[in-house]
């Protein structure tokens, strides 16, 4: 639930730094440079994964503040970095590249659930068989595990989609997560970067964590597909890789943003789109109509409606 995840975003931030500083290292002493020379350690962190990481820091000093294990007002001076915002989405000729590179293997299966749902990376992980509705073609997550947990997140299928999910609910027994790794392991958020790492043909974050993790269950539970095979030394040419040059990395949240471009581009209303993403208003969908700034073809087919 919430509480492992929340146990896993620490684990994941705060071990790296441990095994940077040492064990014998005094937490009283640390200063900004440490944690600045931490992230010069890690040349594939990206801003948000490093602002990630500040914040799992200051937290983890303020809870040592507020228990006395630290003087009061004891806190580290550093600059958040530049987290940005990305503009990605992911076409149909490049959904297909993925595919093709990840041909039978499970997280294929996770992209094109992604795909033909929109659904959040975490309800991807935490999917189950037992949330399958079969009979009204929805995934019913409980409100524990719910973002926000105010309601029940209801996730409608279409008719691919079902099948997709009948098929992998049928292979649990009816129960136990309904997408899991070639290890039979549910999916989390450090096997899917790793998994595009690999398809970019870049650097992962995977191999901090090999190093900085002690307990092998805990190496495979995180890599996950991670050990399901090797990245290629050159990608092979096609389409996302016209000069089998690296991909730009992708992220399982772009495959949200593309469903909900589609959806609008379909000609579903704001209202439509928001119930099927599992917002409570309209408010995050319609900063999806930045993605269509630069969809000239299609605004101008919207205008013409006007006569």
């Amino acid at each position: 639930g919430r509480a492992e995840r929340t146990v896993q975003f620490y684990r994941e931030r705060l071990t790296p730094l441990r095994t940077y500083l040492g064990n014998e290292f005094e937490v009283s002493t640390l200063k900004g440079y440490h944690i600045l020379r931490w992230f010069d350690k890690r040349p594939t962190w990206g801003g948000s994964y490093r602002r990630g990481c500040l914040v799992a820091v200051r937290r983890l000093l303020a809870w040592a503040v507020e228990a006395g294990l630290l003087p009061d007002g004891f806190k580290i001076k550093v600059k958040a970095p530049e987290q940005g915002r990305r503009e990605s989405l992911i076409c149909e000729t490049e959904y297909a590249s993925m595919l093709a590179y990840f041909k039978g293997s499970q997280f294929e299966k996770a992209l094109r659930l992604a795909w033909l749902t929109g659904m959040r990376p975490q309800e991807l992980c935490l999917a189950r068989a037992e949330y399958l509705d079969r009979a009204n073609s929805t995934l019913v997550f409980p409100r524990a595990v719910s973002k926000g947990r105010a309601r029940q997140r209801v996730v409608h299928l279409s008719p691919k989609a079902l099948e997709l999910c009948v098929a992998e609910a049928g292979a649990r027994g009816g129960s136990g997560p309904l997408l899991v790794n070639r290890l039979g392991l549910a999916w989390n958020a450090f096997a899917f970067s790793h998994a595009f790492d690999r398809y970019a043909g870049r650097p992962s974050k995977a191999q901090d964590l090999l190093e900085a993790v002690e307990q092998g269950p805990q190496v495979v539970e995180a890599l996950g597909e991670a050990v399901d095979q090797p990245a290629p030394a050159r990608l092979e040419e096609g389409p996302g890789d016209p000069r089998g040059e690296p991909r730009e990395k992708k992220r399982m949240y772009d495959f949200r943003h593309s469903f909900a471009h589609r959806c609008l581009r379909a000609g579903m209303s704001t209202v439509v789109v928001a119930r099927l993403m599992g917002h409570s208003s309209t408010h995050m969908v319609d900063k999806i109509y930045s993605h269509m700034e630069g969809a000239t073809d299609f605004l101008q087919s919207e205008l013409t409606k006007l006569g």
